[in-house]
């Protein structure tokens, strides 16, 4: 995505991962120039701003192509709260977001209807993926003492339709498990059929860590995730590969994700 001041929006280059062709998609409206939680679901893309005043959809309108549309944001008093994870639910249709001093809420994509989970949050920092293999959303953990500790977290159910009131009716939080090994600054990407990838960015030996223009590793590790007969979070079947690159710039940072 690319921003520009003068004429308030973003061209985004999208690739098709079928045909591996580029074209250049929809322009994004300025409001989501700030890095907004990008779920998919259903066919479609969804984007809420981290201070929860834009929720909008990037959807196909027939011959006109694709588009993007504003959607009724949270009816719940938010206040200062800001969005820090989201996590798509298996069933295509329910995205569920987090945010720091506001609690859980998730959306239905088909009957765009809000509901409030509760006051807790799920357990992840940005984006958490559903392992069908485990049954359960993989990410990476929110406040834990190491940095980089992949975690995984029961799925919550959606709201139903016999629910009670989704805006009073507190849902209690999911059960959640931490994996054991540590590791550090790194992203957490899907790459599909159960396989997770860990991008890693570390310092070369006698290289300082805020000079920008040497050198650093790039240490990429693939892997999928068991519980062990105690109920642990384990990784299995890991493979690790290891680069030498530029380092990381305080103006551009580096995404992984799995194609």
């Amino acid at each position: 995505m690319r921003y520009n001041e003068e004429d308030n929006d973003a061209s985004v280059v999208v690739c098709d991962t079928a045909t591996g062709h580029l074209t250049v998609g929809p322009f994004a409206p300025a409001e989501l120039r700030n890095r907004p939680e990008l779920v998919a679901a259903g066919d479609r893309l969804y984007a809420l701003d981290r201070g929860w005043d834009n929720f909008k959809v990037l959807a196909p309108r027939g011959a006109c192509g694709w588009a993007w549309s504003t959607l009724r944001g949270p009816p719940f008093d938010t206040g200062s709260a800001t969005a820090c994870c989201h996590a798509a639910h298996p069933d295509g249709r329910t995205l569920f977001f987090s945010a720091r001093g506001g609690g859980t809420f998730s959306f239905d994509a088909e009957a765009w209807r809000w509901a409030w989970h509760g006051d807790w949050m799920l357990p992840f920092e940005g984006q958490a993926h559903y392992d069908a293999e485990v049954d359960a959303w993989v990410g990476l953990c929110r406040g834990a003492a190491s940095p980089g500790r992949v975690c995984s977290c029961d799925v919550v159910p959606p709201a139903g339709e016999g629910d009670e009131d989704p805006s009073t009716a507190e849902r209690p939080p999911p059960s959640w498990k931490l994996r054991r090994r540590d590791s550090v600054d790194i992203e957490l990407a899907n790459v599909g059929n159960g396989r997770f990838c860990l991008v890693e960015y570390r310092n070369r030996r006698g290289v300082a860590g805020d000079m920008l223009d040497d050198g650093c590793l790039l240490v990429a590790t693939t892997f999928r995730l068991r519980y062990d007969k105690d109920g642990a979070l384990r990784a299995a079947e890991r493979r690790a590969r290891c680069y030498a690159v530029h380092k990381k710039s305080n103006t551009f940072g580096r995404r992984a994700f799995g194609v």
